[in-house]
């Protein structure tokens, strides 16, 4: 999971917005197949996740309108919300944060601050989960470097696999 916080910081430190975004959709997805027995992901196991992790910090963004941002987000490359709010996310003005809250009837979100609470959400979730067997098993099975590759397939180069 670290390498996963730290490409998705590294894409908002460097202006990478929308791959921020899209990392930051799918780290609840991420988490909540992690935890499961069957090692799997659904729509639910999402919604729960939001709703055990994030939903006090951010009570206007309902773990619904979450899962449908996500969904349209990473299939279509559009964001929508179940609740019909728009949601609209600000970047870095050092003049102005809008930040969970409705502006004009839209869902705002400042994208660093949100990447920053969805990440703290995960290492929470970690500290919580890390001597669960459930989550030993499944963590291992993580996309991750491997630097003198993977044998049997690529040796002595680094793989991601």
């Amino acid at each position: 999971m670290e390498q996963f916080i730290k490409e998705i910081r590294a894409a908002v430190d460097g202006g990478a917005w929308i791959l921020a975004l899209a990392g930051m959709l799918a780290l609840p997805d991420i988490c909540a197949a992690i935890e499961s027995p069957n090692g799997k992901t659904s729509g639910q196991k999402y919604r729960a996740w939001v709703e055990r992790w994030l939903s006090k910090k951010y009570p206007m963004v309902d773990p619904a309108d979450l899962y449908k941002m996500r969904c349209s987000f990473l299939h279509e490359g559009e964001i929508r919300s179940s609740s019909g709010h728009p949601i609209v996310f600000t970047g870095t003005d050092p003049n102005h944060l809008f930040h969970n809250n409705l502006v004009n009837g839209a869902i705002n979100l400042d994208l660093p601050t949100f990447c920053n609470d969805l990440t703290a959400a995960v290492g929470l979730w970690q500290a919580e989960k890390v001597n669960d067997p459930t989550y030993q098993d499944n963590v291992k099975k993580l996309i991750q470097w491997h630097p003198q590759g993977r044998a049997p397939y690529i040796s002595e180069i680094p793989v991601l696999s």
